[in-house]
């Protein structure tokens, strides 16, 4: 921005900020990717002047006896964190975006929803394991016209807002 980039699309390593709108579009369009690795992406969120960042259970992980340990570690329990296997939080800035994700994660899909509907500078998308192959899309009040939900995702995902 101080060199006079207007419209720009930042990346680095998952950690994304958009600033103005894409060539020929009023917002770019940010792929959120299915958790479970079914398909490519579950939805897709539209930006503008906003951060997005991620943290899920999907890349970094051991199986152990047959169950999938993810990465992120409750620091209150000492075990990889459970109840949530995707955050994504979009914020005004990278580092607001990326500071929230993980602790969201960690604190699960309630206590997730909570603090996310406290905060006037986040809003999130959470994705809770489900039965039978259909996870939870919860997503917040203030991201529900953001937020378009991809045909092929459909019977894998239930979506529902807080």
């Amino acid at each position: 921005r101080a060199a006079g980039v207007r419209d720009a699309l930042v990346d680095i390593s998952g950690n994304m900020m958009a600033i103005g709108p894409p060539p020929g579009a009023d917002r770019w369009r940010i792929g959120i990717r299915d958790p479970r690795d079914r398909i490519g992406y579950l939805g897709v969120v539209h930006l503008k002047g906003q951060a997005i960042s991620t943290s899920g259970k999907y890349e970094q992980f051991v199986v152990a006896n047959g169950k999938s340990y993810g990465h992120i570690i409750n620091p209150r329990t000492g075990w990889p964190s459970e109840g949530l296997i995707s955050v994504t939080v979009v914020a005004p800035t990278a580092m607001l975006a990326d500071a929230w994700d993980t602790p969201l994660f960690v604190l699960g899909p309630a206590e997730a929803m909570r603090i996310a509907r406290e905060r006037d500078d986040i809003s999130a998308i959470l994705v809770q394991p489900g039965s039978a192959g259909v996870d939870t899309v919860w997503v917040e009040s203030t991201l529900q016209d953001n937020l378009t939900i991809e045909p092929a995702a459909r019977p894998l995902f239930v979506v529902r807002t807080f």
